[in-house]
């Protein structure tokens, strides 16, 4: 009987793992593409896929039979629990993609397609841990591999992990869009461009197949909003950067988490709101790191989602109805305390006036109504599916 808790992943005592050391800021996850090691700075719920640029795809009415590698079981001291609660998250996982699953999966002892393991120690590199590995359509046999740090993330994590790799195993991918810095104006509305913070380092850690990272200011009010757009070709492991993963692993505590509204393609739309603070934390001028706003969304053409499971779900289903537009996440940051020109750089002005919550919300909401067309048209590169 499946279990609500870890202990069905407790180690017998002779087989227990040393515990591993992150390194780096806040933690992330290493990926290792098959048979090509490369060094990649990701997040958390990274995991290990692909056989390069070619993404196959099941014939229709496919079924894939799978069992437990029993091997890989037995380093656990009740192997039956863990394998209980494997198969109750796998079958959550599953039922998140519903009618959408291209395939159907049946476990079955033998002529199986592919085996779960679950090892019983992290596979760690100084640049972080895996949580899983999966794999893309092919007619070889495959493991769809399952590390303890998955483990240790809340069930909810755990399920959105696995629904992740099998958006993979089905063989999901998607088309190409360049965002640049010459593409996005550097002056949209009363907001002017800073300067980009685009660099070969930061590329590797967003693992972006095209990504912006621009500060824009409002000279009138000292307000400042970072702007983060980054576009995926192969979706969901590639969208693992949301604020509400990251930024409690970067010291920040989430004092408020809800849905607010944006502007895309003239209309309000539904996004993510987080207010969050690492008091902690110090600035560049030495003083507290500021409260901040932060917004996000996803995109595809006309089409946007704020929740991040749907967001997948709508990429399952464009395997049937094909959307080239790939999918933007952008995200907008804007701290509570005004920027002021000082020797001729910006610095928190901590005499004025702080900003709300909801100044900051109104500010973001504003650049979003004054970029609304040319940010859409930077992401749309078909037209005739943009809806």
């Amino acid at each position: 009987m499946a279990t609500d808790d870890n202990t069905a992943f407790a180690l017998r005592e002779d087989r227990a793992a040393p515990a591993v050391h992150v390194h780096g800021e806040g933690i992330v996850c290493a990926t290792e593409a098959p048979g090509r090691p490369k060094d990649r700075n990701v997040s958390l719920n990274e995991i290990v896929v692909g056989l390069g640029e070619t993404i196959p795809l099941w014939a229709d009415g496919v079924t894939l039979y799978w069992r437990f590698n029993t091997s890989s079981f037995n380093a656990f001291a009740n192997p039956d629990a863990a394998k209980a609660r494997v198969r109750a998250l796998m079958t959550k996982a599953l039922a998140a993609w519903g009618a959408a699953a291209p395939v159907r999966f049946v476990e079955r002892n033998t002529g199986w397609d592919f085996d779960v393991v679950l090892r019983n120690s992290d596979n760690c590199s100084a640049m972080g841990c895996v949580l899983a590995s999966a794999f893309f359509p092919d007619n070889g046999r495959h493991r769809l591999t399952i590390y303890p740090k998955m483990l240790q993330q809340p069930e909810s994590e755990q399920i959105e992990t696995l629904v992740h790799e099998l958006g993979h195993v089905f063989g999901l991918r998607h088309f190409f869009a360049k965002v640049s810095e010459t593409q996005i104006p550097a002056q949209i509305g009363d907001w002017r461009s800073l300067g980009d913070q685009n660099d070969s380092d930061a590329l590797k850690l967003q693992q972006a197949d095209s990504y912006l990272h621009r500060n824009y200011y409002r000279e009138r009010d000292g307000m400042l909003i970072e702007l983060l757009v980054v576009y995926r070709k192969f979706g969901r492991r590639e969208f693992a950067h949301r604020p509400d993963q990251c930024y409690p692993s970067a010291g920040f505590d989430l004092l408020q988490q809800d849905a607010t509204t944006l502007t895309w393609n003239h209309q309000d739309i539904t996004a993510r709101h987080i207010l969050a603070a690492a008091p902690r934390q110090k600035a560049a001028d030495g003083g507290p790191l500021p409260p901040m706003t932060t917004t996000y969304f996803f995109a595809s053409g006309n089409k946007t989602e704020s929740d991040f499971i749907k967001q997948q779900l709508w990429m399952a289903l464009e395997r049937v109805f094909p959307n080239r537009n790939g999918w933007t996440f952008f995200r907008l940051n804007s701290y509570h305390v005004p920027l002021t020109v000082k020797d001729g750089s910006l610095v928190f002005d901590r005499n004025a006036r702080p900003f709300s919550d909801a100044d900051a919300l109104a500010a973001q909401q504003d650049f979003l109504r004054s970029g609304d067309d040319e940010l859409r048209r930077v992401v749309t590169t078909d037209t005739s599916t943009a809806e």
